[in-house]
């Protein structure tokens, strides 16, 4: 009886490879779909399910008929809808079916974002409580809710040292970048692909990437003297767009660009880093360094996740920034190099085990 899984964006795909991990390791049978992120990113040595979806559920409809189908898991999108039709179709033959959550927001959109009404597992494992009151909120019913930690952080507390030896290296650097400088990451996020760049779209933030970075870019200029920026792309973002940015609104800042996918490994060599409400940006505060949730104008409560995190500076507007940074520069000098991982990691590090188990009683 084999387990299925299938995630399209990068959040769903590092929630689900660590459950997978788990299962092959006990000698759990696993299939995943050669799709998105999760067959990228996935071993090589994991059976892979061939289909083409863009013509119709034939294959499909073959696969899941073989009756040897345990449940299927899937993480989700706000832009791919393939996982939550396989896990339709999964739902309407009797195979039980998961979804894994890998952020603070959108829950019930992810549910029926292929324009149907929403698909409610018979798991839907969340992070915290904060995504679990989240998700009530929303319209999850509490019965199919679980809060299980997030499996994409489970290696924090248990491999640091082999994550920051892999931290990745710099693109581009338009400037000769010194080294007594502190190192500023900005984590950016594909928002105006996503949810769009004016009130005009329904799911609006209220700021885009560029927004954001180029009000970062004019606070720093009074820090510039200590301080290197560099921007780590989305791995769906094109590294060009904020180049551009930096291009014009750098000023006297010394910036470069991080080679994708340097995410995880390359916060560990950050001696702070700012961002928006990307997942990336919980993990910087998950191990220890000094962040800002910078979001000016925002129009979504969820994504307000970082407020009132110890050791996190969250501003919903800008007018306050400047003088922020000066207080996180200070931050960063008080901190230790490797810094002090939050109590919150240890929620995390049993979640993949967790949530196979959670498979395994369907």
């Amino acid at each position: 009886m084999k387990i299925l899984g299938a995630a399209g964006d990068p959040g769903g795909s590092r929630s689900l490879i660590p459950v997978f991990d788990f299962l092959f390791h006990c000698g759990v049978p696993i299939q995943i779909f050669e799709h998105g992120f999760l067959h990228k990113e996935a071993p090589s040595l994991w059976p892979r399910v061939s289909l083409d979806f863009s013509q119709d559920l034939s294959s499909l409809e073959r696969i899941l008929n073989k009756g040897n189908i345990r449940a299927f898991v899937f993480g989700s999108s706000l832009k791919d809808i393939v996982p939550l039709q396989i896990a339709r179709l999964a739902r309407s033959k009797s195979i039980p079916v998961i979804h894994v959550l890998d952020h603070w927001a959108n829950y019930i959109q992810r549910l029926q974002v292929d324009g149907l009404p929403p698909l409610f597992p018979d798991i839907y494992a969340v992070m915290d409580q904060n995504a679990y009151v989240g998700a009530s909120e929303a319209g999850i019913p509490p019965s199919i809710l679980r809060i299980t930690g997030q499996p994409a952080f489970s290696a924090l507390l248990d491999d640091p040292i082999r994550l920051s030896e892999g931290a990745g290296g710099v693109k581009k650097e338009v400037r000769n970048l010194h080294v007594h400088k502190k190192k500023i990451f900005f984590v950016s996020e594909p928002i105006a692909s996503d949810q769009g760049s004016s009130p005009s779209s329904p799911d609006y933030r209220g700021y885009t990437e560029n927004t954001v970075l180029t009000l970062l870019c004019h606070c720093l200029q009074s820090y510039a003297s200590a301080v290197r920026l560099f921007a780590l792309p989305h791995p769906r973002e094109n590294p060009e767009d904020l180049t551009s940015v930096l291009k014009k609104e750098g000023g006297a800042l010394e910036w470069g660009i991080l080679i994708p996918p340097a995410g995880r490994q390359g916060i560990y060599s950050a001696d702070g880093v700012i961002g928006m409400a990307s997942v990336l940006l919980y993990e910087a505060w998950l191990i220890g360094k000094p962040v800002i949730s910078l979001q000016p104008g925002l129009r979504i409560k969820d994504l307000a996740f970082m407020n009132n995190r110890e050791g996190c500076y969250f501003l919903d507007n800008g007018d306050n920034l400047t003088h922020t940074l000066g207080k996180f520069l200070v931050d960063i000098e008080r901190q230790p190099r490797e810094g002090q991982p939050r109590g919150d990691i240890r929620l995390h590090s049993h979640a993949a085990e967790i949530i196979s188990n959670l498979i395994m009683s369907l």
